[in-house]
């Protein structure tokens, strides 16, 4: 995470041991893999780090859990039964064998931004991992037997649903090569841990799918900023106010204190003297935010609070980038779900997934095309041929909880409601390229459909780049590419779903985009003749850690203190755009930097916004009925901060006859019979 220039591409770059390059372009995302490879090394004189850590990009796929496994039980290790992430039901009765069983290895499952991976455990092969497997007998509960001496269990035969037009095509899951588990058997090797790094386009702009992406409890967030902006005077409150809101961010959509990564880039730049100045000024600074709490600090008898980095420097060349890529791999190793234990036919499943994107070799015979999403029931095939469902499950429920498993770690994306769970993404990539498209800074960023849509849809496009409104006649030449072109209106949906898209007068023919609403929102005009308008409230938004959240009255002095961040800002607007038109389409309601009119049926509200206040006004304009609209709020504001788990909204009223003091309207309603209430020594009981 960073803003644009700050050299966030270049860092996974140095640590990938690319060559340098001075000013790589990032468009709304970039989702990669990378491999953590340690090299032990002769630990030298005075003590050190005993291996170095390397992380390399991931080719191709690598099918090392159920090798791994195989491994194991053919060297006599001990190894994990095939446990079940949560409890059965009651029905599932334990099941032994005395056949061979395929165990769970203690899996480190997928994960997003930097995250881990067990690799692939990929289906069963010849004789070699049968007489490996026959080697070790299991008995224990809930075990699978989906390997047996003999062939692979026959899969289940599951009958295309009548609204599906085309049965899905089926394909083998892949084989294990008998002679990788011997290398393993013989080379000893470990196992390997896979990185899924997001390197996020830095523009505000981009700031809702940053966030889409933030899986809880299984990513490590690695915060990066320019040193000699920071050490600059006259850059430096604008780069502390960027630092705060990617920490403030973490914190609103994550629980606890996820790891955290301080990384300053262009080391070279500063001097040694200020490196501990600029780490002395982001602890004042920074240390009241939750997020900063679980900051991973440089081990190597370093003072500072972040690492620093030189990029040009390159892997081989700096030291900082070496001990970046040691405390990235041991930060991913404390996340929760590395330590998680899944079935090994689960583990399957999911590389099969990953295999469906991965180019086709010319000599396997089972070759397909690859491809970024998977209809539903195309997963169900796959699952049966890996052994699914576990007893006391139905293939459908055991496929669903796979599903909403690996899409908790960021692993695929898929959403088990009515008009999005037969779209399964695979290709996160992809995912964000499509919402690129649409996502950007129209005077910037260019897209290959962006000539034949202004000619095209003139108006239309006009509309969406000087407006944010997205018309739906649009969408295919913004959406022209070959790649996505079977998937509009999946894609469409998974906007609407994420709030990335606002359906206007009820209907989907036009959307407002909420993203695009910072860049495109006219200035502040002259002021008009004053109108009688009326407080209605403020809306004050803080983390759900703030103990203040709980205080029945407010004084305008602690307004100032809390966390709003921009995107819930155009999230809010857009919505209250919506229930505007929905409610009184002959009134048209103008947004302001800072100010949005609207209507609520016949009345009137003016909403003011300062940049960088967790607060915004509401008024209502001319005197009106009170209460239909705070709960009308209170509604809208419940939809909209369903992205923002962490974070919370109070809804402060005035206190009638004193200045400067405000009600938590929620608290009104808990206040006891009795309980007294007291403000200024006044008794308000």
């Amino acid at each position: 995470i960073g803003g644009g220039g700050e050299g966030k591409t270049c860092t996974i770059n140095a640590l990938a041991g690319r060559v340098f390059e001075e000013q790589p372009s990032t468009i709304s995302g970039i989702a990669s893999s990378f491999e953590v490879q340690q090299t032990w090394m002769h630990a030298q004189r005075g003590g050190g780090v005993p291996f170095e850590t390397h992380i390399r990009p991931k080719e191709g796929m690598r099918a090392e859990a159920l090798v791994q496994h195989v491994a194991a039980v053919h060297a006599g290790a001990p190894t994990a039964t095939d446990t079940w992430l949560s409890t059965p039901p009651p029905s599932a009765a334990p099941a032994t064998t005395t056949k061979a069983t395929a165990a769970a290895t203690s899996h480190k499952a997928d994960t997003s931004c930097c995250t881990s991976d067990g690799g692939n455990a990929t289906g069963q092969s010849a004789s070699a991992v049968n007489l490996a497997l026959a080697a070790h007998n299991t008995t224990a509960a809930h075990t699978v037997t989906y390997i047996s001496e003999n062939s692979r269990a026959a899969p289940l035969h599951v009958p295309a649903p009548e609204r599906r037009r085309t049965a899905p095509r089926v394909q083998a899951v892949e084989e294990i090569d008998p002679a990788r588990v011997m290398e393993f058997v013989r080379s000893g090797k470990t196992s390997t841990l896979v990185l899924r790094i997001l390197d996020t386009a830095g523009q505000e702009v981009f700031n809702e799918l940053r966030s889409l992406f933030y899986a809880d409890g299984c990513t490590v967030f690695m915060v990066i900023f320019a040193l000699p902006r920071l050490a600059d005077l006259l850059e430096q409150s604008a780069s502390l106010t960027k630092l705060k809101g990617h920490l403030n961010a973490v914190s609103a959509h994550v629980s606890g204190t996820p790891p955290v990564l301080l990384v300053g880039t262009a080391r070279d730049s500063v001097s040694a003297a200020q490196l501990m100045e600029l780490s002395d000024l982001l602890e004042r600074e920074l240390g009241h935010i939750p997020a900063f709490g679980g900051l991973c600090r440089p081990k190597a008898g370093s003072k500072l609070c972040f690492m620093a980095v030189e990029n040009t420097r390159g892997f081989s060349d700096d030291h900082g980038v070496r001990e970046l890529a040691m405390e990235i791999a041991a930060a991913v190793e404390v996340l929760p779900s590395v330590s998680k234990r899944v079935p090994l036919s689960w583990l399957r499943v999911h590389d099969e997934l990953e295999r469906r994107q991965q180019p086709p070799k010319i000599s396997r015979s089972t070759a397909f095309a690859t491809a970024a999403t998977l209809h539903f029931d195309e997963v169900r095939e796959i699952a049966a041929q890996c052994g699914l469902p576990h007893e006391g499950f139905t293939l459908e429920k055991e496929v669903e909880q796979v599903l909403s498993f690996f899409h908790s770690l960021g692993a695929l994306l898929w959403f088990n409601e009515p008009t999005l769970r037969e779209t399964v993404v695979l290709d996160l990539q992809w995912l964000l390229d499509a919402m690129g498209c649409i996502i950007r800074d129209f005077n910037i960023h260019k897209r290959p459909g962006d000539g034949e849509a202004q000619r095209v849809a003139k108006s239309s496009w006009l509309r969406l780049a000087q407006s944010g409104r997205l018309r739906l006649d649009l969408l295919p030449h913004l959406w022209s590419e070959s790649r996505f072109r079977a998937q509009r209106e999946a894609l469409l949906l998974m906007m609407v779903r994420c709030s990335l898209a606002v359906p206007l007068r009820g209907a989907l023919q036009e959307m407002l985009v909420p993203p695009l609403l910072r860049l495109l929102a006219s200035p502040p005009q002259p002021a008009a003749a004053a109108v009688h308008r009326t407080h209605l409230c403020t809306l004050q938004f803080v983390l759900q850690s703030d103990a203040r959240r709980k205080q029945l009255l407010w004084s305008d002095s602690q307004l100032p203190f809390g966390y709003l961040p921009s995107d819930t800002f155009n999230t809010f607007c857009a919505a209250l755009i919506s229930w505007s038109y929905h409610t009184n389409l002959s009134y048209e309601p103008s947004l302001e930097c800072g100010h949005l009119l609207v209507a609520f049926g016949t009345r009137r509200l003016q909403l003011e916004h300062r940049e960088e206040q967790p607060s915004i006004a509401v008024y209502l304009v001319e005197d009106s009925s009170r209460l239909p609209v705070i709960e009308r709020l209170r509604l809208l504001l419940d939809g909209v901060l369903r992205r923002w788990p962490q974070l919370t909204c109070l809804m402060l009223v005035p206190l009638p006859g004193f200045n400067g003091v405000l009600v938590d309207y929620s608290q009104v309603e808990e206040i006891g019979t009795g309980q007294a209430v007291t403000v200024h020594d006044r008794d308000l009981t």
